[in-house]
């Protein structure tokens, strides 16, 4: 019966996949609560603050093998692999994804979820694909300036958790890419 418990706990450590993300531990819920519109299997998200954290952590040999990266992509979408080389990832490509380019990207690419926040019609003003945007988090703060602050942690939070998972996967490949992924898995 011993050996029963240690494949039992095994089978199950083994069904849960890690997810390092680049930010704050506070947004930790926020990502649990997006990814959890289409996963329904056990994740862990890992927040790590900066991208050479969460691929410090991601790295970890002593992490399990079910794990994936998410960061900044910090440029446009064709700089991807110029992206990997500068975090020397390119062998782990697979299993990375990028927030194109930052997660307020997200936000600007459904801007219902910062008229909530906000209390503002923003949708007018944004003339561009959210993708497009060179400098989503600067252009989001400049967009609601006339509000208030936006704050990286605090507004960001509650907008995860508005976002539409769906509607992110269609707009953006890599959170296609990664739902397909943690689905599959």
């Amino acid at each position: 019966s011993w050996g029963y418990v240690v494949e039992r706990k095994y089978r199950r450590y083994k069904m849960v996949i890690e997810v390092f993300v680049e930010g704050d531990k506070k947004l930790r819920q926020g990502f649990s609560a997006l990814l959890g519109q289409k996963v329904k299997r056990r994740l862990q998200i890992n927040m790590q603050g900066n991208d050479v954290s969460a691929v410090k952590g991601f790295m970890n040999p002593q992490v399990s093998t079910n794990k994936l990266l998410l960061v900044d992509l910090d440029m446009p979408t064709a700089n991807k692999n110029e992206r990997l080389q500068y975090l020397k990832i390119e062998k782990e490509s697979g299993r990375v994804y990028f927030m194109v380019q930052k997660m307020e990207a997200w936000f600007l690419s459904q801007p219902e979820v910062i008229n909530q926040r906000f209390n503002m019609d923003v949708s007018d003003k944004i003339k561009r694909k959210a993708w497009e945007i060179e400098n989503p988090d600067r252009f989001l703060k400049d967009l609601v300036s006339s509000k208030r602050n936006y704050h990286k942690i605090d507004d960001a939070l509650p907008m995860l958790l508005s976002l539409n998972v769906d509607k992110l996967a269609e707009d953006f490949e890599d959170v296609n890419n990664l739902i397909n992924t943690l689905s599959k898995a």
